[in-house]
């Protein structure tokens, strides 16, 4: 259900929706729920049960000036997992988003634009609904507690056709699980972790020639991840990495460059070449978790995963027809994946 209101200078609107499903079936007409070690009384339960409120405002209170207010919640209260050993007892969701913006400004500065967010996400999932559950004290086996806030902003300009802008976010991720083998004893799996990132960059697009247009961008972005010292377990980083490092810092640019180029009788090509990094998260380098015969556990030294890549297409335009084709082609180095690691220190415990 929504509904919504708007005029010039003013607009609202808010819904509510409600959605629920059994769990699918495959092609021989079994429940994912068979088969999978679900409890008996589990097999015909809902594969999922989600409620979503949501409502904005936009108000234009001056020419050439908007702003924009949002927020949501959402309650995902029964969710199952086939593809795991646990599933989420409830998954609680809350977004707000906050924006104003100046644009067809005269001088130097054309256009303003100013965002915040802020968004945090309450999980707890367990192995209630399976038979590994059956006869323990707490009726589960094993549960992990997650939760995640962020909040961020961005401020971007336009100063005589340069694109300007700042952006910048924090935020803490933390998972405890715990497992009846060993007394419900809390493991912090990931271990209260903050990520702190800020980044400056720039778009120009300027024409070379009548039918020649070149764009280019470039950005600078420095984050930090830490973990919290007191939680994170760093012998299992020290059996399997030989380290005990509980924070990062990494600096780097990223940029792109393209030109495009309008040939008579309907001709378009363009090609580009750029480069973008991805820093590991907080599962990736601190993801700690002791377990019978097969620890998981994440690397604290893992580099930023760095691509770059080239595409080009061509495109003929005539009247109503269209052809296009495109080729791209991307090189990733130091890309991030679960691997087998066999201990290469002897710690206690």
């Amino acid at each position: 259900a929504t509904l919504s209101y708007g005029r010039s200078a003013f607009s609202i609107l808010g819904g509510y929706s409600y959605r629920l499903s059994s769990p699918y079936t495959d092609g021989s007409g079994r429940k994912f729920t068979e088969g999978l070690n679900y409890r008996p009384e589990t097999l015909d339960s809902d594969a999922f049960r989600v409620g979503t409120v949501w409502g904005s405002v936009a108000a234009s209170p001056f020419a050439g000036h908007l702003a924009r207010f949002s927020y949501s919640h959402q309650e995902a209260d029964h969710v199952l997992y086939p593809y795991l050993q646990m599933d989420a007892v409830y998954d609680d969701t809350d977004r707000i988003n906050a924006g104003y913006q100046i644009e067809d400004l005269k001088g130097f500065v054309r256009s303003l634009r100013i965002q915040g967010y802020y968004a945090q996400v309450d999980h707890w999932m367990t192995d209630e609904y399976r038979a590994s559950s059956l006869d323990k004290p707490r009726g589960y086996s094993m549960g992990t507690l997650a939760g995640t806030q962020v909040l961020g902003g961005k401020v971007e300009t336009m100063l005589r056709g340069v694109k300007v802008g700042v952006e910048a976010y924090h935020r803490e991720w933390d998972g405890t699980t715990s497992m009846a083998g060993s007394n419900y004893a809390p493991q912090y799996s990931i271990p209260d972790v903050r990520t702190d990132n800020v980044g400056l960059y720039t778009e120009y697009t300027r024409p070379l020639a009548e039918q020649v247009k070149i764009s280019f961008g470039g950005r600078l972005d420095t984050v930090t991840t830490a973990a919290d010292a007191s939680r994170a377990n760093s012998s299992l980083y020290y059996a399997y990495h030989s380290t005990r490092l509980t924070s990062k810092t990494d600096n780097y640019p990223s940029g792109n460059v393209r030109v495009g180029w309008k040939a008579p009788l309907g001709l378009q090509i363009s090609g580009g070449v750029g480069h973008t990094v991805r820093v590991p998260d907080a599962r990736e380098r601190y993801f700690a978790l002791k377990r019978m015969g097969t620890d998981w556990v994440g690397n604290p030294e893992l580099e930023p995963s760095r691509n770059t890549g080239f595409d080009g297409g061509v495109a003929f335009r005539h009247e109503g027809l269209l052809l296009e084709s495109n080729l791209y082609v991307n090189y990733i180095d130091d890309f991030v994946t679960v691997v087998p690691q066999a201990r290469v220190n002897m710690v206690p415990g």
